[in-house]
């Protein structure tokens, strides 16, 4: 089976290229297979492996890349459709023969014709006939010419609007000019007023003239370049003058241990069985000779530092909860009982601050989580910290990143924006939470509505997903095994028809866009909204938020 790999850059059409076995180099570099002209893109910045029908991406440049959103730290499978993202200027879209034909018949190139930003020849020609841009080759041929109509009485090269010679006959001739025959006195008189009356409205520049001429529209141009230079210089010491004033400069003192060449200097710890490698996912850390991890039953602890110097304290614990409860709260409830049950057999005391919005981490759609901070007081200290949930079946797993509370200012913005999460994609895919009412079936409508998922209209596919995700939880509390497999099948299949359509309608709204029918993709827009409505659906946010 042949593979692609289709490129949406910033400043060039899309383009499909086939993916050959072995390394495809991504970048700017003219060794790269796929040549990527873009200022953003670096020289080498990633590779695509095929090895028979295994695909998978390397990232080589410092800038890094993005797998649907989530920024890579070692080498990744990849899946049919999935995004490749390189800064601000390269998406990318991995293809068997299926998608990208499907998405060819959706138009999906665009098409730059050169004749639309070319001005013609007729106009060129038209400018440099002009007064001011006449060269010397001009200047000599309409001498020659004001030669020639000297010695006939005419002046060949000068014609005004409302100017006619008049012929022996007294008749006016139809092309301006006088014929070659004799001329009368007052014909003479006639023509000679007509040419006074042209050369006051038109002359051909001197040698001179053209030269000044020319001089003064580089003057111009160098002045206007100056002031341009001039303008941006100031411009970037005024943005450096912000910058510098509103920094802090403490905040360098919470980050990531670099290696020496130059990359992130990092651990990964992990359930026992359950890591990346065997389908799960593993807590990464800031890696230093005094690092220290432990695995004890449900709880994973860590304590390490953050700062190239070390000066910052933190502790990640992980720990899970588990059971019929947690199947039936919704994420937010999880964190709410939590909460409550640590300020009821804690010593200490919590202060807890607003929830955030829902983010998602991982590779594809993301796997939902929910954060938020803290101040703990314990045995006289005072620790902020940052506590995020995520949810797989009957399982609440808590993660807390603590720091010395002297040190809030400086690592508060790592914490927030730091998942510590390495996640597979198999945990994503298989992802499901419960929260929703149990939903009895029985074996006839179960295989009718797998049977359905491929066939279904977009609309509804929010509504399937519900209805799945109560199958599910009555499955695992009846603890009935087939169906709960069956029901994963159904959940996994109705999450390959939702890349599809949202692809699809990406596509859509990317051409409407590209062809300016605002309209129309507007319409697209709100069309995609109410088929992906699920607030635990990243394509939800990213609809709502226009990251498309």
């Amino acid at each position: 089976m042949n593979y692609y790999i289709r490129v949406i850059a910033k400043n060039s059409p899309p383009q499909k290229y086939q993916l050959e076995q072995g390394e495809n180099l991504v970048g700017r570099s003219r060794s790269a297979k796929i040549r990527i002209k873009e200022p953003d893109v670096s020289g080498k910045h990633f590779i695509v492996r095929l090895e028979g029908d295994e695909i998978s991406v390397e990232n080589l440049s410092s800038k890094g890349i993005y797998l649907d959103d989530q920024m890579l730290f070692e080498n990744s499978p990849l899946r049919i459709g999935q995004h490749i993202l390189a800064g601000d200027a390269l998406e990318c879209i991995i293809e068997d023969e299926a998608l990208s034909q499907e998405n060819d018949e959706r138009n999906f190139s665009h098409n730059f014709s050169l004749e639309d930003h070319t001005p013609n020849a007729t106009s060129q020609n038209q400018t440099a006939t002009g007064f001011e841009v006449s060269g010397a080759a001009d200047t000599d041929q309409s001498q020659n010419k004001s030669q020639t109509s000297d010695s006939h009485g005419t002046d060949d090269s000068i014609n005004t609007d409302n100017s006619a010679h008049t012929d022996d006959s007294g008749h006016t001739d139809d092309s301006g000019h006088s014929n070659d025959s004799e001329h009368t006195d007052d014909s003479a008189d006639t023509a000679g007023k007509s040419r006074e009356t042209a050369a006051n409205k038109t002359r051909v520049a001197t040698p001179a003239e053209i030269e000044y001429i020319k001089e003064q529209k580089k003057n111009r141009v160098s002045r206007l370049r100056l002031v341009r230079i001039i303008l941006l210089v100031l411009a970037v010491c005024t943005i450096a003058a912000l910058f510098l004033l509103r920094e802090d400069k403490s905040a360098k003192d919470a980050i990531w241990p670099v290696k020496s060449d130059g990359s992130w200097d990092t651990a990964a710890v992990s359930y026992e069985g359950k890591g990346v490698k065997n389908g799960g996912f593993s807590l990464f850390y800031p890696r230093y000779d005094s690092s220290k991890s432990s695995v004890s039953g449900e709880k994973i602890l860590v304590t390490t530092f953050l700062g190239q110097k070390k000066l910052i304290p933190l502790t990640l614990s992980l720990e899970f909860i588990s059971g019929s409860s947690v199947l039936k709260s919704s994420m937010e409830e999880c964190l709410k009982n939590w909460i409550a049950l640590q300020n009821r057999q804690s010593d200490g005391r919590w202060i807890f601050e607003k929830n955030s919005s829902v983010q998602f981490f991982g590779s594809h759609n993301g796997l939902p989580t929910s954060l938020v901070s803290y101040v703990r007081e314990a045995e006289k200290k005072t620790w902020y910290g940052v506590v995020r949930i995520f949810r797989q079946e009957d399982r609440a797993y808590i993660l807390r990143a603590e720091v010395p509370f002297d040190f809030r200012d400086r690592a508060e913005v790592t914490l927030r924006n730091t998942s510590f999460l390495i996640i597979s994609s198999k945990f994503i895919n298989e992802h499901w939470e419960g929260g929703v009412p149990a939903v009895s079936v029985d074996w006839k409508t179960l295989r009718r509505m797998r049977n359905q998922i491929k066939s279904t209209s977009p609309i509804r596919l929010a509504g399937m997903y519900r209805q799945i995700n109560g199958i599910l939880v009555d499955s695992m509390l009846k603890g009935d095994k087939a169906k709960l497999q069956i029901a994963r099948e159904m959940l996994l299949s109705l999450r390959e028809v939702q890349s599809n359509s949202f692809n699809a309608m990406k596509i859509r709204y990317i051409n409407a866009v590209l062809e300016r029918n605002l309209a129309a993709a507007e319409r697209i827009k709100a069309e995609t909204a109410a088929v992906f409505s699920l607030s635990n659906d990243k394509r939800f946010y990213d609809i709502r938020t226009n990251k498309w």
